[in-house]
This record gives structure tokens, sequence and C-alpha cells, in this order.
């Protein structure tokens, strides 16, 4: 469902990686990955959420991104 939504909204907390997607007018949330965080510095951060996208078969998911947090 991810890889077909048009936009999509990456969260993270500590270690867990989940997705906010709008699908048929209804926000849906999924969990990604739990992905050990070296550091909580930005690029740390981001690496883990893109190789969890990656990992997930979806490296160019930043096209869709429309928000962040």
């Amino acid at each position: 469902m991810i890889q077909n939504a048009n936009v999509i909204s990456v969260m993270s907390e500590i270690e867990l990686i989940y997705c906010r997607i709008l699908r048929d007018g209804q926000l849906q949330n999924f969990y990604l990955r739990v992905k050990d965080v070296e550091h909580a510095h930005a690029d740390r951060v981001f690496n883990a959420i893109h190789e969890s996208f990656v990992e997930l078969g979806m490296p160019e998911w930043r096209q869709k991104l429309i928000g962040a947090g």
C-alpha cells in the first residue's frame, strides 16, 4: 500500500519508523521497521529511515515525501 500511495509522511521515535498515507480518503499508519540508530543526530536518523525504505524495495521514497517528524 505504501508503494502505491501518491504521497507519504514519515515519522520516527527512538528506534521505531512508521509511515502515514492517505488511502480512500482515510489516513492510515504503518510501522515500517524497528531500526537501531547509532546517535540521535539528523544524518543518522535519516540514514536509518532511508535504509528501511530500501529494504522494503522503495529506494525512491523521497519523491513521495510530503512530511517528516
